[in-house]
């Protein structure tokens, strides 16, 4: 195997599909953040705690002094699911109810 994910082995695998950080709305100021992301991932888990993430290695303050939220999307178990939280809130991924309803 060369190191490269296939079908056949991410099935219990945590694989950020897209991560986002920043303001969103109608002026939006995002940076895209999934390499960094995909980076803190352990054992199919991804743990963040209840702190501003501009702190994190990667990520960076966007739009200083607003209020700037975090969005995920991400496959487990090859199923879709995705979050958005606000900066200050703690993450733990993989979790049901992050599930995308038909996926």
């Amino acid at each position: 195997m060369n190191g490269m994910l296939t079908q056949s082995n991410i099935k219990g695998v945590l694989v950020l599909i897209q991560a986002w950080y920043g303001v969103f709305g109608g002026s939006s100021r995002l940076s895209d953040v999934t390499i960094p992301l995909q980076c803190l991932v352990s054992n199919s888990k991804l743990i963040l705690p209840e702190q501003s993430k501009a702190g994190l290695v990667g990520f960076y303050d966007v739009a200083y002094g607003e209020e700037k939220q975090l969005a995920v999307k991400y496959r487990f178990r090859n199923i879709l699911h995705e979050v958005l939280i606000n900066d200050n809130e703690p993450l733990r991924i993989p979790k049901q109810s992050h599930k995308i309803l038909g996926s």
